[in-house]
């Protein structure tokens, strides 16, 4: 046991002696190297912002999202139509779906959308609430293709003009779901005017 002490001794007695534990003056510390590695690690965490034309297509994108789902719940509580029920049952679904791409993306690149506040969508929402029956199914329908040839012309534009490559994708790829739901919208629409 003494001598396993005393070999231990000796080597670590070695390496301060050779100068392999003492740094040069050249040379960081442990704690530099640390907080140096640590800045890259979080540079490369960091969100990647995205242009100021960008954000405002986003948070238009978001806002229109939104009507459409607070629009489509209440028509799931207030038609009697089980046409127009199941859906805007698929559309907050879809939508809501969308909603979670869009809270990732906006993580992601540093926007900001919980300040989206929209005068149009409240006074829809108090008009169509006040409606009952068919006119609340027709209602609903129109501010629904309203709001879905809005999202198409928004989605056109940001598919055109992003300069960010994921926001330039998502909006790319929800160009055809936008068509799907609008196509659905006009032939609810077609079928409410017989």
């Amino acid at each position: 046991m003494k001598e396993s002490v005393l070999l231990l001794c000796v080597v670590v007695f070695s390496f301060f002696s050779c100068n392999i534990f003492t740094p040069n003056k050249n040379s960081k510390t442990g704690s530099e190297t640390m907080r140096n590695a640590d800045s890259a690690a979080l540079e490369a965490l960091a969100p990647a912002p995205v242009s100021f034309d960008d954000s405002t297509w986003f948070t238009q994108a978001a806002n229109a999202n939104a009507s459409v789902i607070a629009l489509s719940t209440l028509a799931q509580q207030k038609s009697t139509s089980e046409r127009i029920i199941n859906f805007a049952t698929m559309i907050v679904d879809d939508h809501e779906k969308e909603n979670e791409k869009l809270e990732q993306l906006a993580f992601i690149k540093a926007i900001n959308i919980s300040v989206i506040k929209n005068d149009t969508t409240q006074k829809e929402w108090v008009d169509l609430n006040s409606k009952s029956g068919k006119a609340f199914d027709v209602t609903y329908i129109r501010y629904l293709l309203n709001w879905h040839s809005d999202a198409k012309d928004i989605f056109t534009d940001g598919s055109i003009h992003l300069q960010d490559p994921d926001l330039k994708n998502f909006a790319d790829v929800m160009m055809s779901r936008i068509q799907v739901q609008q196509d659905s919208i006009i032939s609810i629409a077609s079928d409410l005017s017989k």
